[in-house]
């Protein structure tokens, strides 16, 4: 029959959904950063700076993965139920700002090591379903999921995996803690605006007329 085997059409994102798509990359770079310099260095700071015994500080970085754990499992279970990520991962940005604001507060005043829990725990609760939500959402913008897409979403969460939990450990080698704790609040609030900025863009609709996504034939 006419056109059999050649490959089915790729589906071409607009302009709005690639920009939309990038910042969703940028929001994982700074959540799987965000975690990662979390899960590398709170147990460091607390043992050099809170006075942290080596068993506090391990029960410290289990309650940030437990959080994590649990926290992913019951978004499994709920998901089912949500029709948009979208104020999801609102409130998983703004919670791991406010875990970053904990950790400016230790800083401050390093004795204070409830700070300091209480930003392993709001940290791992925002990085929680942040990662899930930020790998549903191209889907629901309407960017098909290529392997490229795909690619670049892992490369994006790689790299601040690997750049953030460096950057704190040239901080924490010069002892500077609330630097830490600065960069940190930083890449959230970039991470906020960018969700914002991101749902924003996908709420908007093309004007009547205009294609919303075009096809390569």
């Amino acid at each position: 029959p006419p056109g059999a085997g050649k490959p089915p059409a790729v589906a071409r994102s607009s302009v709005r959904q690639q920009v939309c798509f990038g910042l969703l990359c940028l929001v994982l770079c700074f959540i799987t950063g965000g975690e990662h310099a979390a899960a590398t260095w709170l147990a460091p700071l607390g043992i050099e700076f809170g006075g942290f015994g080596i068993g506090s500080a391990a029960m410290m970085t289990s309650l940030f993965w437990s959080t994590i754990c649990i926290c992913r499992l019951v978004w499994c279970a709920a998901s089912a139920c949500v029709t948009s990520s979208w104020p999801t991962l609102l409130v998983d940005v703004s919670l791991m700002s406010v875990g970053s604001l904990m950790l400016l507060a230790f800083a401050r005043a390093p004795s204070s090591g409830g700070a300091l829990w209480a930003s392993a725990l709001i940290t791992g609760l925002g990085a929680s379903s942040g990662l899930p939500c930020v790998m549903a959402l191209p889907a629901e913008v309407g960017v098909p999921m290529t392997p490229f897409a795909i690619a670049m979403l892992n490369a994006a969460g790689s790299f601040g995996e690997t750049v953030f939990p460096f950057i704190c450990g040239i901080a924490f080698d010069r002892r500077l803690v609330f630097g830490i704790g600065l960069f940190l609040l930083s890449m959230n609030l970039l991470s906020v605006l960018s969700t914002s900025l991101a749902w924003a863009l996908a709420a908007r609709r093309p004007k009547q007329g205009a294609p919303g996504v075009k096809r390569i034939n």
